[in-house]
């Protein structure tokens, strides 16, 4: 292999958005088993969710809620866009923004976006050092609840991604608790 990687060509066998995909997965993973929460992937990707967080605690009002999640990764800045103070525009196809953010929504949502940084080789996304495995990047979240509806022909929805929501451990069980107690998360 060259010294130079093409972002766009594949990499031992997997194309580059494969590897994003398996990246921010993980990364969801630990932060959901950080929390004391289990990872569940449903079998198929048709409502926008790529994975359930589920907690198997008992709360004011429910027993073992869920959180379903619309994941994504990008390590381009054309992307995820730098707006204002540290706040990222990241654009969402329609179809998924409108179910993320019905109002009717059996189980809350929640949209999760890894930004990683961009490399020449993506196996800098993952690091071992003397002090464990590493990955750079931040997972950011949005609570689509709070989304404006979409006028009417649009076909993508812009979310902004606050540097003060990052999907850490502390925050996913702040939500979930919210969660299950019933309230406002």
């Amino acid at each position: 292999m060259s010294e130079e990687h093409r972002l766009d060509e594949p990499l031992h066998g997997l194309p580059i958005t494969a590897i994003m995909e398996s990246i921010s997965k993980n990364r969801l993973g630990l932060v959901a088993a950080g929390a004391g929460f289990h990872l569940r992937h449903p079998e198929l990707d048709y409502d926008a969710i790529d994975a359930v967080i589920s907690s198997s605690e008992e709360y004011e009002l429910y027993y073992g809620p869920s959180l379903e999640v619309q994941l994504k990764c990008t390590a381009s800045p054309h992307v995820a866009r730098l707006v204002r103070r540290g706040t990222i525009s990241f654009s969402l196809e329609r179809r998924a923004y409108d179910k993320l953010s019905k109002p009717n929504r059996f189980t809350p949502a929640l949209l999760a976006v890894l930004l990683l940084p961009q490399v020449a080789d993506p196996s800098e996304w993952v690091l071992q050092s003397e002090n464990g495995l590493v990955s750079p990047g931040t997972l950011l979240w949005s609570d689509p609840r709070k989304w404006p509806p979409l006028p009417d022909g649009q076909r993508s929805g812009t979310v902004s991604l606050r540097p003060s929501d990052v999907l850490a451990p502390a925050a996913l069980q702040g939500i979930m608790k919210s969660v299950g107690d019933g309230g406002e998360w």
